[in-house]
């Protein structure tokens, strides 16, 4: 792949990276194995990595100066601002996404992708499904959020679920970006995981493509931002992306999508609840509690609301198997 220098870049690959020694060859291999009829940049963003990222970072901007810049920190700024500063500084008509965990495996990726956005003017995004691998590259049997469940044609009405297809697959209009709202902007960073609601206010100004073949790598592995989390974790991150609907959405699509949206909600909250009694270790109700006061995107009562949901599910549990789920129930409300 070359870029002629000087020449504004049709495509802007954004890698957002953190301690990702072992991963991150992987992932830029990929960005130069694609072949394209049009320019490209890649825009690193370190976030203060304290192995050798940098070093490896810097080696290949040095090898190819006409296609990489290299944005890096001073101090650790996390990975919902890490990631808004380098598309900020994206230069192309097009932002294709990858992280420096991750990486592509077709190398017509990004011209397929391309050309059905240059030929669609109402699709705003374009994304295809992916494998689950684990730290060394291995497919892991449990494949989930590959994209798979997506139709072919996606809108808002998928977006308020969650993300439809893994963020690693997505190129999208820079212009769509530009145009989000400050305020939602700051918003979306606020949130614990970033990719639901920027997906969303994407979509809310025109379609998203599927494309059904695989042709790019999630990788699981301990050192991730999303992997390690526990369940309890997780589904509160996502429930408060539901929590935070009726603003991301209010002046968009008026009340179009009010009976998605409280759906979403109710659903989130008995799955959190879920997970207060299966699976989240002892004193869960407690965690939750503490997680939620602490939270400033729950509504008020919705804390006690919840809480009180996973007391009648442990409530349940402990009437119909008291030894197995009972115990368990009694464990994760801190009362055995």
């Amino acid at each position: 792949m070359t870029k002629d220098k000087g020449t504004a870049p049709l495509v802007s690959i954004c890698c957002a990276t953190y301690n990702h020694e072992k991963y991150l060859v992987q992932a830029l291999d990929s960005f130069l194995m694609q072949k394209v009829s049009f320019p490209i940049e890649i825009v690193i963003g370190d976030d203060c990595s304290t192995d050798s990222t940098p070093r490896i970072v810097q080696d290949y901007a040095g090898r190819f100066p006409e296609l990489f810049r290299v944005i890096a920190s001073d101090a650790n700024v996390g990975v919902s601002q890490n990631g808004f500063r380098i598309r900020a500084a994206a230069r192309g008509k097009y932002i294709a996404l990858c992280e420096g965990d991750d990486y592509w495996t077709d190398p017509e990726k990004l011209q397929k992708q391309v050309d059905f956005l240059e030929k669609n003017p109402d699709f705003t995004v374009a994304s295809h499904w992916v494998d689950n691998v684990g730290d060394s590259g291995e497919l892991l049997e449990k494949q989930v959020f590959t994209g798979e469940k997506c139709p072919e044609v996606f809108g808002v009405e998928q977006a308020i679920r969650g993300t439809p297809t893994h963020m690693n697959s997505w190129v999208f209009r820079t212009s769509a970006l530009r145009a989000i709202p400050q305020p939602k902007m700051d918003l979306v960073l606020r949130l614990p995981a970033h990719d639901e609601p920027l997906l969303l206010l994407l979509l809310v100004q025109g379609k998203g493509f599927c494309f059904p073949e695989k042709m790019g790598a999630w990788r699981h592995h301990a050192g991730g931002y999303w992997t390690p989390r526990t369940e309890l974790n997780r589904r509160f991150a996502l429930l408060q992306y539901f929590y935070s609907l009726p603003m991301l959405l209010n002046g968009e699509v008026g009340m179009t999508y009010r009976i998605a949206v409280a759906n979403q909600v109710k659903w989130g909250e008995e799955r959190l609840a879920w997970a207060v009694v299966h699976g989240s270790g002892p004193f869960a109700a407690f965690k939750l509690q503490r997680m939620m006061n602490e939270s400033e995107l729950v509504p008020g009562g919705r804390g006690a609301a919840v809480l009180g949901l996973a007391a009648r599910r442990a409530a349940r549990d402990i009437v119909t198997y008291p030894r197995v789920l009972g115990g368990r129930a009694l464990r994760s409300m801190g009362l055995r």
